[in-house]
């Protein structure tokens, strides 16, 4: 779970093409995450933790950002995920005056990333064996394309002085005893087992 909200972060461009949700659907999708997050850390802290996947829909974890039950980074105003088989995008309005106002640079490579944007991150991940592989795509500004080099070198300048392990692409340790992490249309299923176990249970 953490994996996903860290490395991923649109709002308006989703609420564009879904419903918004009502507030006491929005709170009961959000408490539906929160359950699921406490199932997991509990679980964890088993010496043989129950192995069957627990599954996190789309809508829940939504909800628990739009509700701020988690504090976003410094200069991200919202941010929504949309879940597709082995892929996540994040839709996220980041006001990068924020996330800059600490250090400068002259490198014109950077002139994008100056006042309030809609992001939209495209990324492959998956987790397996206690590792999550991250590939971010495409990065786009507004509907504009972000280059590579110009990407790298923010992450390196003003994220990673924050978050040293984040990359473009990265392979991090899973935690909470969680072995896999399966990305699917509208879900994600993860499973937790102790080191070594061989996981074959039913979702829960």
């Amino acid at each position: 779970m953490a994996v996903v909200s860290l490395v991923l972060a649109g709002h308006l461009a989703v609420s564009a093409r879904t419903a918004k949700p009502s507030k006491r659907n929005e709170t009961e999708a959000a408490n539906a995450f929160q359950s699921k997050l406490d199932h997991i850390q509990e679980n964890a802290r088993r010496e043989t933790p129950d192995e069957r996947p627990t599954i996190v829909r789309e809508e829940e974890v939504n909800a628990y950002f739009a509700q701020r039950r988690l504090k976003l980074p410094d200069g991200v105003q919202s941010v929504r995920f949309q879940f597709q088989p082995g892929k996540v995008i994040a839709f996220t309005r980041v006001d990068f005056e924020e996330i800059t106002k600490e250090r400068h640079s002259w490198n014109p490579l950077l002139a994008l990333f100056s006042g309030i944007h809609d992001a939209e991150v495209v990324a492959h991940a998956e987790g397996h064996a206690g590792r999550a592989q991250v590939n971010v795509d495409s990065v786009t500004l507004d509907g504009v394309s972000v280059p590579r080099m110009a990407l790298e070198l923010f992450m390196e300048k003003f994220v990673q002085r924050k978050f040293p392990s984040v990359r473009v692409d990265g392979n991090y340790k899973l935690p909470e005893k969680l072995d896999t992490v399966t990305l699917q249309s509208r879900q994600s299923t993860v499973t937790q087992k102790p080191s070594g176990a061989v996981s074959n249970a039913s979702p829960r």
